[in-house]
């Protein structure tokens, strides 16, 4: 049985050689530029793929009752947070068993900023999710977004755990979901490079430098992602547009393993 997790927004790809991946969430949640509007860590699920959780519920809000209409549920992931997908997990021993396109297609920041640094604990993260197992592919999404998808052969359900708060979150065999880190729906467009939602990547270099970060174009050698969650849906519905170029995915390096 398979699970796809897709990944929407700024997520960074950091390459720990035989570890696998480690994505780190840019903490977007207050940023110094007032033009660049605040992103949300979440994750998006279908209702009728929940079998249960602990300690971690959908928030009532008004955005939360427009996905009720859809039968998404959102749970929210708390700044300097720590995420733990069942079957993602390092291996004590041995290699891990990341396989992936090569996100030869996918902004790379080692490239676009050659003397960004980047140390994961001390990089400004809403949250750090290893993967260390799974096939990885990235697309691009509405008008330039690129995006990546992420597929993992399971059998058991799958278990999400989160950290502080002992917060959990149980899926059914064969779910599919959306982990996102954007800003909302209808946010206005940056007028100038400097308010592109890309440069919140800066929060990962040491030194938090972001004048070279400027927003991507996605390759046209990316085919739009394959999937039908509702989530994404309603993202179409709301703008061609959205998440905007500037929020999408990146990498740490030319090739991963």
């Amino acid at each position: 049985m398979a699970y796809r997790i897709n990944f929407v927004g700024l997520v960074n790809f950091f390459d720990q050689g035989d570890k696998g991946l480690r994505l780190l969430l840019p903490d977007g949640t207050k940023p110094e530029n007032p033009k660049i509007p605040p992103h949300f860590a979440e994750i998006f699920v279908l209702q009728s793929q929940k079998s249960h959780s602990k300690n971690w519920e959908p928030p009532v809000d008004d955005f939360q009752k427009d996905l009720n209409k859809i039968g998404v549920q959102r749970f929210v992931i708390d700044p300097s947070s720590t995420i733990t997908i069942s079957g993602l997990e390092p291996p004590a021993n041995g290699k891990a068993a990341v396989k992936s396109d090569g996100f030869k297609n996918v902004p790379l920041l080692k490239v676009l900023e050659p003397n960004i640094d980047i140390d994961p604990p001390e990089a400004k993260t809403v949250a750090q999710i290893p993967v260390a197992a799974g096939t990885l592919d990235s697309f691009v999404f509405g008008a330039g977004s690129v995006v990546a998808q992420l597929t993992l052969e399971r059998k058991d359900e799958l278990v999400i755990t989160a950290q502080p708060g002992d917060k959990i979150l149980t899926l059914k065999k064969g779910a599919e979901i959306v982990i996102a880190n954007t800003s909302r729906p209808g946010s206005p467009k940056p007028e100038k490079p400097e308010d592109s939602h890309f440069r919140l990547y800066g929060l990962l270099d040491k030194h938090g430098n972001s004048a070279d970060l400027n927003e991507p174009h996605a390759s046209d050698q990316l085919e739009q992602i394959p999937s039908a969650h509702p989530y994404l849906s309603f993202l179409r519905d709301a703008s061609g547009e959205f998440p905007m170029p500037g929020c999408s995915v990146t990498g740490c390096c030319e090739c991963l393993a």
